[in-house]
C-alpha cells in the first residue's frame, strides 16, 4: 500500500511478480515482511510445510521470526548507512525538476518545436 503524488491511496497486489520486483528494486524490507506474514498465514491456514511448524522457543519459532528480524536489520542498515537519506534527496530532486518542467511548460516558455535546444530561454 502506498500513496501517490496527489495523496491518493492505492494498493499493491501481493503476487510473486510484485515480490520479485520488490527484491530487484532493493526494497528488501517490504519483501521480508510479506514473507513473514505469508508464513504465518500458511501456518494458520494449515497449508504446506509451515502448517506443521510449532511456536516453541526450542522448536520452529525462529522460522517465523527470521523474516521480521531481517526486515528490522535492513531498516537499521538503511538508516545507519544513509541509504534512506539519499533516496529522499533523490526523490526531492526529481520532484523539483518535474515541477520546474511543468511550470515552464504551463507558462509557454518551453521549446517551440521538438528539436529546439532553447528550452526555457527567452
Amino acid at each position: 500500500m502506498d500513496y501517490s503524488d496527489t495523496n491518493e491511496f492505492y494498493a499493491i497486489a501481493l503476487t510473486p511478480a510484485t515480490l520479485a520486483v520488490a527484491f530487484f528494486q532493493r526494497d528488501f524490507t517490504m519483501a521480508f515482511v510479506i514473507i513473514g506474514v505469508l508464513l504465518l498465514a500458511l501456518h494458520f491456514a494449515g497449508f504446506g510445510p509451515p502448517a506443521t511448524w510449532n511456536f516453541q522457543i526450542g522448536g520452529d519459532l525462529w522460522k517465523f521470526v527470521l523474516p521480521f528480524v531481517l526486515a528490522l536489520l535492513w531498516w537499521w542498515w538503511c538508516d545507519v548507512s544513509g541509504l534512506t537519506r539519499r533516496r529522499e534527496m533523490n526523490r526531492d530532486t526529481q520532484r523539483k525538476t518535474d515541477r520546474r518542467k511543468r511550470n515552464v511548460a504551463a507558462m509557454g516558455l518551453g521549446p517551440k518545436k521538438p528539436g529546439d535546444s532553447t528550452f526555457g530561454r527567452h
